[in-house]
């Protein structure tokens, strides 16, 4: 904002310049091509420039007619603070697009920026991105009017100093990804407020496997790989990454191999045939929590195979709908190897040692 004790600089006023410029058949050749000089009265008036005098921001004019070449227009010279954001940042720095004020604020119609025009904003440029950020559960939230709803900014940083993804500070970088969206998902009071289905996603998250080996520097996944960055849907929507019969091929962007097997086996036969209770990642490891194999908390841990298998296998309502039999575990319990693997015993051979996984 132009600090209000601003004097008005000397010179012509802006009478004297919409003398020319109020013309809208005025231009100047640019390189070859004819661009307009036109200045609306009325945008500029209502703009939040509309007190300065034309010669505020076009310096070097002190009587009219003025020379066909002037200083170009220095924002900075009001909005330092902004302007030095602005040059660390991708949009102004010179291995970025390196844009201009205008280029998001307009030449003489700048207005007030607000939650709404930001994302127009945004979308001048990153149309494919905001369709589907409008198509996500945020964008849709906004558009309902939830204050609270992540918008550019609150997931990407400050408007002005905005840092790319490859920044290892940016807040959606991999580093910082899940701290990110943990500034939502991780406030309680929020979370009950707008009743987030999973209210520990954040905290289970950063225990887990995935969790740890970003904390480390290592390559893993974070919210976004499983989510999406911007068309985040719900997990109940068919076009959801998350959603039940999609997470085989959301988890096979990264276990590749792993998601082959499972589609082959009688799980993912099932499913693709329709079976959609049939088990897939997230019901065997975990969907936040998800820990190694190793970890005595793994659900897929030798001790507590049997368990996981035992939550679909025991189940009457599965067993029924699809004839399998009722008794397996509890005779496996039975059995020499059930009772060797209650005894402790980690070597007992387990479902998996006999049926794969």
């Amino acid at each position: 904002m132009v600090p209000a004790q601003a004097a008005a600089p000397p010179g012509p006023t802006n009478e004297d310049c919409l003398g020319c410029h109020a013309d809208k058949g005025l231009t100047k050749d640019v390189k070859g091509k004819k661009v307009s000089l036109y200045a609306d009265e009325a945008v500029l008036k209502g703009s939040v420039h509309g007190r300065l005098q034309c010669t505020a921001c076009h310096t070097g004019i002190t009587e009219v007619p003025h020379p066909d070449t002037l200083p170009p227009v220095a924002c900075a010279t009001c909005h330092g603070p902004a302007a030095a954001q602005f040059a660390q940042g991708i949009h102004g720095r010179k291995d970025g697009p390196q844009l201009e004020c205008q280029s998001c604020h307009g030449t003489h119609e700048v207005k007030r920026v607000t939650p709404g025009s930001k994302l127009a904003i945004c979308e001048s440029c990153h149309q494919p991105v905001v369709d589907g950020y409008k198509a996500g559960v945020h964008g849709r939230a906004v558009a309902q009017g939830v204050k609270e709803a992540a918008q550019c900014a609150d997931c990407h940083g400050g408007t002005h100093g905005l840092k790319a993804q490859k920044d290892t500070d940016a807040p959606s970088s991999r580093a910082k990804m899940s701290e990110t969206c943990g500034r939502c998902h991780a406030d309680r009071a929020l979370i009950e407020k707008r009743q987030i289905p999973i209210p520990q996603a954040y905290q289970l998250y950063q225990k887990s496997v995935h969790g740890r080996a970003v904390a480390a520097g290592k390559a893993a996944a974070t919210c976004n790989t499983c989510h999406a960055s911007h068309e985040i849907r719900r997990a109940t929507d068919p076009k959801s990454t998350v959603y039940r019969e999609n997470i085989p091929k959301t988890c096979g962007a990264c276990h590749a191999e792993e998601a082959k097997v499972y589609l082959e086996s009688i799980h993912g036969t099932a499913m693709r045939h329709g079976a959609t209770k049939s088990p897939v990642c997230t019901d065997c490891h975990g969907e936040h929590s998800i820990a190694k194999t190793q970890d005595p908390n793994s659900r897929v841990n030798v001790a507590s195979v049997t368990k996981t298998c035992a939550n679909c296998h025991e189940a009457a309502a599965i067993t029924e709908a699809y004839g399998l039999a009722a008794d397996r575990v509890a005779t496996y319990a039975d059995s020499f190897h059930g009772l060797a693997a209650r005894g402790g015993n980690v070597t007992a051979a387990n479902c998996a040692s006999c049926h794969g996984f």
